[in-house]
């Protein structure tokens, strides 16, 4: 069984604020559809926490609930694959929180 139907979507973390500019244009440049599947996007994933609550439209990728987790999820339904890619988005995520 995979991760997406064990978990459910991706939610969104506890002060995990994204800027709604950088939403609207990645919707835009997405057009609704997930960028790695084409499928219907509904999540968005931070590819940096570099500059938190006003991301850059680089900074995130507009993905469908089942490529979110292929991001997050290895195939056994363990979270991450990679213990040092892990580490480093996590890091910069608690940076982030830190400099608010």
């Amino acid at each position: 069984m995979s991760a997406l139907a064990l978990f459910g979507p991706v939610r969104p973390r506890p002060g995990v604020f994204t800027s709604e500019s950088a939403k609207r244009a990645v919707r835009a440049r997405s057009r609704g559809h997930c960028e790695r599947c084409d499928q219907q996007a509904s999540e968005f994933h931070h590819i940096t926490y570099d500059h938190h609550g006003r991301e850059r439209p680089d900074e995130l990728e507009h993905l469908c609930a089942a490529c979110h987790h292929a991001v997050h999820f290895d195939l056994a339904g363990d979270f991450w694959l990679n213990e040092d890619e892990k580490l480093s988005h996590w890091d910069a995520y608690h940076n982030a929180m830190e400099r608010g």
